[in-house]
């Protein structure tokens, strides 16, 4: 009997193990968000779900340490950025359509064959209409004299910031970015205000320390829900778009689980909740939101032909030289 109840106790350890997923993605409140709508869903499937919360940073090193063998993950969340370096290094499955029920509604701009989006948003102009009482029209109003000083810059965001500066001096492509640095220099002459995170920036904002940004519209959506008057606006010059999205590593033990999981991401359920929770805008063309809602997180077809086309080849292999040459210069 104790031998049949352990036999019995060993296949069921086994049953679970291979019908299971480990994710990989980062924490707060993203996180609550995914296990409410996409991992509690799977859970009712019988798909167990363990969530592996880690810095970006980190989980792309684990991919790499794990070349070649048995892998920890199954799904790996990253934003488009890190998502693109996986792949460019060999370590994300080249994904099947056919098995990803919602492929043929997902946004074509953010459509990758190594990886499914979840949410999107873009680095747009950000402001305090307190402050600055005429919608800006152009990035240019950075460099103001009337805003000399109340204009702040995410560190993280340089690429960005880069790219926004060159604008200023002619260029309309996805590359030449490095035109723009003496734009910056001069922006620093006039007070240009570094800030380490999205809090620090928030804070800045809040007190009227700083009147004019460049952030994710998300973000400002966020700013507003937490009594912070801000507006937004996709300025002439275009807007820098993010995604974050779900991959499948070549080592994962359960494709035929991440593929589920996968699937869940781009459930009508799943999109909405993403962007009541965390607000960012769906990925897919039958998501349904509020109408309200939509006008603060979405973007119009027209502003999505503003979006610039990143060439993350090319910010891959610049980044380090800008990352120095910011820290030098600009920070």
């Amino acid at each position: 009997m104790k031998k049949t109840l352990l036999l019995l106790a060993l296949v069921s350890t086994t049953a679970l193990a291979q019908n299971g997923v480990t994710v990989a993605l980062v924490g707060g409140t993203y996180n609550e968000v995914v296990k409410a709508s996409i991992v509690k869903p799977l859970e009712a499937q019988q798909l167990s779900v363990v969530s592996d919360i880690g810095p970006h940073p980190v989980r792309l090193t684990k991919l790499v340490t794990e070349r070649g063998q048995p892998g920890s993950y199954d799904v790996v969340q990253f934003p488009d950025y890190f998502m693109y370096q996986a792949n460019s290094y060999g370590l994300l499955e080249k994904l099947d359509p056919s098995r990803v029920k919602s492929w043929g509604k997902v946004v074509p701009a953010f459509r990758r064959e190594y990886a499914v989006p979840h949410i999107f948003s873009a680095a747009v102009l950000v402001y305090d209409p307190a402050k600055v009482t005429q919608e800006p029209k152009s990035y240019a109003v950075f460099w103001d004299p009337r805003y000399k000083g109340r204009v702040g810059a995410l560190d993280f965001m340089y690429p960005q910031w880069l790219w926004m500066a060159s604008t200023q001096v002619g260029n309309t492509t996805n590359k030449d970015f490095d035109k723009g640095w003496d734009k910056l220099a001069a922006l620093k002459a006039a007070g240009l205000k570094i800030f380490p995170t999205q809090e620090a920036l928030d804070a800045a904002m809040k007190s009227g320390q700083v009147w004019l940004t460049m952030n994710y519209r998300a973000r400002a959506a966020q700013l507003e829900k937490a009594g912070i008057k801000v507006k937004t606006t996709v300025p002439k010059e275009g807007a820098w778009p993010v995604s974050f999205s779900f991959g499948i590593p070549k080592n994962a033990k359960n494709k035929d689980g991440a593929y589920q999981y996968l699937n869940q991401v781009l459930t009508p359920d799943a999109q909405k909740a993403a962007a009541e929770g965390i607000y960012y805008a769906p990925v897919t063309s039958d998501a349904k939101i509020p109408d309200a809602l939509d006008r603060t997180i979405g973007f119009t077809p027209a502003e999505v032909k503003q979006f610039i086309d990143v060439d993350f080849e090319y910010v891959a292999k610049s980044s380090p030289a800008w990352r120095q040459r910011w820290e030098e210069q600009v920070k």
